[in-house]
């Protein structure tokens, strides 16, 4: 497979759909730097805010590139938007796959250690992915007006701890499930993710 451009295969690569996505694009890449994370891949669909412009303002240093649909989003379709990135950045290389207002952390994390550290873990045991539980965070209050990333990530520090239900009879391992979309409106998301691939 021909790949779309030459890039370190010891990094991985963050691919993320962003659509009016302008608050969260400068908290997710300040994430994503933080723990070693130098390629990026955005695909924008239909924004109309300053996601392109925050993106290219954040882009100094970086490797990152802006990729457009006018395509109307579903889930289904976002997916095979990544999917043809994928095969466009090539095998052989790890791919974190998240939303924009997802941030990945994982053990070592909180003592500094970068995800490449983290990747050299799977490495030694032979793993070609990590599974997580997405974990809704909210606030205790009303979010201001003008909001920025870190007032995002100082506000919405609150997550249920005694709320998740456990179902282990499927086809698809264990399944985890509830949290505050359940417990306030009802809805049973499954929040089980694979956020890191090879």
């Amino acid at each position: 497979i021909e790949t779309y451009r030459d890039l370190d295969s010891q990094t991985p690569v963050v691919v993320c759909a962003v659509h009016n996505s302008s608050l969260l694009i400068e908290m997710f890449i300040d994430h994503y730097t933080k723990i070693g994370v130098r390629h990026f891949v955005f695909i924008d669909n239909n924004s109309d805010d300053e996601s392109v412009d925050t993106i290219k303002m954040k882009s100094k240093g970086l490797s990152v590139d802006i990729w457009q649909t006018d395509d109307t989003f579903d889930s289904f379709k976002a997916m095979g938007w990544k999917q043809r990135m994928f095969y466009l950045y090539g095998v052989d290389r790890w791919y974190i796959n998240l939303d924009i207002d997802e941030l990945l952390v994982f053990e070592g994390y909180d003592k500094g250690q970068s995800i490449r550290d983290f990747i050299v873990k799977l490495e030694q045991r032979s793993y070609s992915g990590a599974g997580s539980i997405l974990v809704d965070m909210y606030s205790n209050s009303p979010a201001p007006d003008e909001a920025t990333g870190d007032d995002i990530l100082n506000e919405y520090r609150f997550f249920d701890i005694d709320t998740y239900d456990y179902d282990d009879s499927g086809d698809f391992g264990r399944r985890v499930f509830g949290g505050p979309r359940t417990r306030l409106i009802g809805r049973h998301p499954s929040l089980q993710k694979t956020p890191l691939v090879y």
